[in-house]
């Protein structure tokens, strides 16, 4: 989960471009590198939306399901 948090977190421009875009302090953002829970997920899926950010869920939603399964 570690990788794909990062990969978000680029999608968004990094860490401080996603603080500030959620209105978030840059160290919470930063915490996300290291877990993002689903509640987390879904308010950064309609920060994308409104921002119409490309974010790659789709690999996210397979290593999610893989990480679950084992």
């Amino acid at each position: 989960m570690k990788r794909l948090s990062k990969e978000i977190i680029d999608d968004f421009g990094g860490i401080k471009a996603l603080a500030d875009l959620v209105k978030a302090p840059v160290s919470t953002a930063n915490s996300w590198r290291h877990r993002i829970t689903d509640s987390r997920l879904d308010h950064l899926r309609l920060a994308a939306i409104q921002e119409q950010k490309v974010v790659r869920w789709d690999t996210l939603q397979e290593a999610t399901d893989e990480s679950e399964a084992a």
